[in-house]
């Protein structure tokens, strides 16, 4: 029997411990994630989708709330120690100590053909850079961001159309199902690590704000019944977060508006609509 602690928040850390539960050879003993965060419009706290599974599964879980500290290290160590550490979608630092942890090594799933788009946005920087091809990898998780040894990556080819969501679940859908067999292969030494690169060949996939996806509404405007290329793939690289967005002057006063994929809008408080069907709204 494998053990394996998990670490992440999303669908996809989710995915991938239901991978390995459904995989007799393995067992997870500890679930690491994010406490219940404010949601919607009346901020009712909800539970993640890892922590749901952990829940339904009965599993130890170990709540971060601002970050990792002492007293999550003290919570860690009443639990057994793990041959795994596995980080999916996590989006916290990664101590030393609890590097260390696993018996056998701390292992990151990462959606970018590393070295390229190091960082917690790489697949965004992938649609915005008009990149046909990426990777994802399972690398070895080190104090320096994205950096380990890589184990396995496998390259997949990126659809014109997609936004960040179609990326990331093509990404994470590839290696989900592989994680028992990559996991066994790794514990038995079969499968060796693969230095990477000091250097990333790209800038820092870096943290998305709600500020990157604003347009000045001067600068498009003229442009809004054809956009340009790179306006289209932004749209869908920040889609569904931060999202593309502008300030348009209507009768009401500035008005925000999404630019949606497949050359769509969205006024504040309707629904999406084309250009054609808004822009009488808009003054000029």
């Amino acid at each position: 029997m494998i053990s394996v602690a998990l670490a992440g928040s999303t669908k996809y850390t989710a995915s991938c411990a239901a991978a390995l539960s459904n995989s007799e050879q393995f067992l997870i003993t500890t679930i690491i994630t994010p406490s219940a965060k404010p949601a919607g419009r009346k901020k009712i706290l909800e539970e993640n989708p890892l922590a749901n599974f952990a829940k339904q599964a009965n599993i130890p879980t170990v709540v971060i709330t601002e970050k990792i500290t002492n007293e999550t290290k003290a919570a860690l160590e009443k639990q057994p120690q793990p041959d795994f550490l596995l980080v999916v979608d996590f989006g916290y630092w990664i101590p030393s100590w609890l590097q260390a942890w696993p018996k056998v090594k701390s292992l990151n799933i990462h959606p970018s053909a590393l070295p390229r788009w190091r960082g917690s946005s790489p697949g965004q920087f992938v649609l915005l850079n008009g990149e046909t091809e990426s990777a994802v990898s399972l690398i070895e998780v080190i104090s320096d961001m994205d950096a380990g040894n890589i184990y396995w990556q496998k390259p997949f080819a990126v659809e014109s159309t997609w936004t960040q969501t179609e990326y990331y679940d093509h990404a994470f859908a590839l290696i989900a199902d592989e994680l028992p067999t990559l996991l066994e292969r790794i514990k038995s030494g079969v499968l060796k690590p693969t230095p990477q690169p000091k250097d990333s060949p790209t800038p820092l996939a870096r943290k998305l704000t709600k500020a990157d996806g604003f347009l000045a509404w001067e600068t498009i405007k003229d442009s809004m019944e054809n956009l340009p290329a790179a306006i289209q793939t932004a749209a869908r690289a920040y889609s569904p977060w931060p999202q593309l967005w502008t300030e348009v002057p209507t009768g009401k006063g500035p008005t925000r508006m999404k630019i949606l994929p497949n050359n769509q809008v969205q006024l504040a408080g309707q629904n999406p609509a084309t250009w054609n069907q808004v822009k009488n709204a808009i003054l000029e």
